[in-house]
């Protein structure tokens, strides 16, 4: 059964914040910046030594791998049902939801009902949006169209997910997000459903638009089209909050 997530409701109204996704455009943000910040982190994010107040993870494979290190995190952890009941059952500050089959952005977080979206950055955009965040930035949001070409050094073990997405095993340096062993060798893990996630943003913008709610993408380099996520400048928005 999902947990309540009815107290967080408008916890930080019109109160600025930051998604951080893990892409490599990280690195060209000076992350001094974000100290005292409102940040909502995203899958393995915490290992960019950004202070979270919030770290969203639904994806279980990954999970399993790096459950220690989240669970030791001075964060509040929301994460699939699954995954807490398998990893996170005794951790407080952490809440599970339920995973619908419903394509949609899910505006009322009370029953513990998310869309995951295909990332963790949908998890991170409902919940800024029921948290009342307002306007929010979307940091390391790169979004690369064609994920499996140049990833770097993987092998396949064979299997897929429901996605059709397969299943492979980190062999060396990747370069789809912020550090190059950000999986680290021998870590397993899905390749993305771009298409999905794109479809998710795209949910999002019309969500945050029709309740007068503002997000953007500050990701220096990114494949995200502005008609999908709008964006402004990190340099510029950080020294006006």
């Amino acid at each position: 059964m999902a947990d309540s997530l009815s107290h967080l409701k408008n916890q930080y109204k019109d109160h600025p914040g930051f998604i951080m996704s893990c892409g490599p455009s990280i690195n060209s943000i000076d992350l001094e910046k974000l100290k005292w910040k409102l940040v909502i982190g995203t899958s393995l994010a915490y290992k960019s030594g950004v202070s979270l107040a919030y770290s969203c993870m639904g994806d279980k494979q990954i999970a399993s791998q790096f459950w220690q290190e989240l669970y030791d995190l001075p964060t509040t952890l929301i994460v699939s049902q699954t995954i807490k009941n398998s990893f996170f059952s005794d951790r407080p500050r952490t809440y599970g939801f339920e995973g619908t089959y419903t394509r949609r952005f899910c505006t009322d977080l009370s029953k513990g009902y998310i869309y995951g979206g295909g990332t963790s950055t949908f998890l991170a955009m409902q919940l800024a949006y029921w948290l009342g965040m307002n306007p929010v930035y979307c940091i390391g949001l790169d979004h690369y169209k064609t994920y499996e070409d140049g990833i770097g050094n993987i092998s396949s073990t064979g299997r897929k997910n429901l996605s059709g997405k397969p299943l492979v095993v980190a062999e060396g340096k990747d370069k789809h997000h912020f550090t190059n062993d950000f999986y680290g060798k021998g870590t397993k893990y899905f390749l993305p459903t771009i298409d999905k996630m794109t479809a998710s943003y795209k949910l999002t913008r019309v969500a945050y638009e029709r309740n007068k709610r503002e997000i953007y993408n500050l990701s220096p380099n990114t494949n995200l089209s502005e008609d999908i996520i709008p964006r402004k400048d990190f340099e510029e928005v950080i020294n006006e909050i």
